[in-house]
């Protein structure tokens, strides 16, 4: 079938229909055209909001991670936007793998877009091959802190979904060393910027 199974099917009326309902908000009129980079994100996250404020069920309970919920900006801009990754693999990671403590800490920040993600898996020497990643994280133990680092070329981190423009943190997939034992790659969260001037943090 065209529209999946009858969920899926309920699940695509009931964004067409908020946007129907709200066509001065949420409207695609493909203004989006005429529109610089920099002005299609600010019309996207104005979008996000006015979903947020109105609608907040879809943004702050579990149907966010499933699509098309967080596919919705598609539809409202009649193209594909910078938003995916923070639902589907920055937001989805932290709420798979979180333990309760970090769970209270984090989720409510992403489903209120307190904090905008992105993910670094990619590197330039190694695609998307995870057994092959360079970028570490150093445990030092002087200061209880991990330092990410990317020693070489080839361990640049390459098509960082979404860390171009507005995301505060990511995702970065790094070797976790603790003394000289290599414990393989694990996912860290990384701050990019400060969340209020969203100017680059020093380090990165």
């Amino acid at each position: 079938m065209l529209w999946g199974d009858a969920e899926l099917h309920t699940k695509h009326k009931r964004m067409i229909e908020i946007m129907n309902k709200h066509p001065k908000e949420l409207g695609n009129n493909f203004a989006f055209r005429e529109m610089s980079i920099s002005e299609q994100q600010t019309d996207m996250w104005r979008k996000i909001r006015f979903i947020q404020e109105n609608y907040h069920e879809l943004i702050l309970d579990k149907p966010i991670f499933e699509y098309p919920y967080w596919a919705w900006i598609e539809y409202a801009q009649g193209k594909q936007l910078f938003t995916g990754l923070h639902y589907s693999l920055f937001s989805a990671i932290i709420n798979v793998m979180a333990d309760e403590e970090q769970h209270k800490h984090w989720m409510p920040q992403l489903l209120g877009h307190k904090v905008l993600g992105a993910y670094a898996q990619t590197e330039l020497g190694h695609g998307s091959d995870v057994a092959g990643l360079e970028t570490t994280a150093t445990f030092d133990q002087k200061t209880d802190e991990f330092i990410i680092h990317s020693p070489t070329i080839t361990s640049a981190k390459y098509w960082p979904g979404e860390m171009g423009r507005y995301t505060t943190h990511a995702v970065v997939m790094a070797r976790l060393l603790i003394g000289k034992k290599d414990y393989g790659v694990h996912p860290f969260i990384v701050q990019l910027r400060d969340r209020n001037t969203f100017k680059h943090l020093t380090g990165v």
